[in-house]
């Protein structure tokens, strides 16, 4: 009887953990970044997608590089820089021991209506806090 139930357990673990190759709500393409009213401090960029890769683009700094990997169902997902940013070295003693404690950000879907995708920014082992919320929208 055990037995049946470790497998059953076993049979569903794909369902729950698809790599972001297997999700397509980040295409190739042209994306803007814009944050809701409320979350205004946070700075609107642009991003550029190709096959799981991303280049972030924010005024008055390089762009930023890396990979996205979904997370949870194709429902979050963290984009994952290739280099450490260096505010990631400024970051104050609180700042490291929020992140390690709270885990990393990673964003979540809210909705997806055509080219434009409704996302939550939080943390990956805090769920319930909200960092931001705003508009992903494909440019074409």
């Amino acid at each position: 009887m055990n037995f049946k139930i470790i497998i059953a357990l076993f049979l569903t673990i794909p369902l729950f953990n698809k790599s972001g190759r297997d999700c397509d709500v980040f295409k190739n393409g042209n994306y803007h970044i814009t944050f809701d009213a409320f979350f205004k401090q946070y700075e609107d960029c642009k991003i550029v997608i190709c096959n799981g890769k991303y280049t972030e683009y924010v005024t008055n700094n390089y762009p930023v590089k890396g990979s996205i990997e979904s997370i949870y169902n194709c429902k979050l997902f963290k984009f994952k820089p290739n280099a450490k940013l260096t505010s990631d070295s400024a970051a104050t003693e609180l700042d490291k021991l929020i992140r390690k404690s709270f885990g990393e950000h990673c964003i979540e879907i809210k909705s997806i209506n055509g080219d434009t995708i409704s996302f939550r920014t939080t943390y990956e082992g805090n769920l319930h806090i909200t960092i931001n919320e705003g508009k992903i929208i494909r440019i074409h």
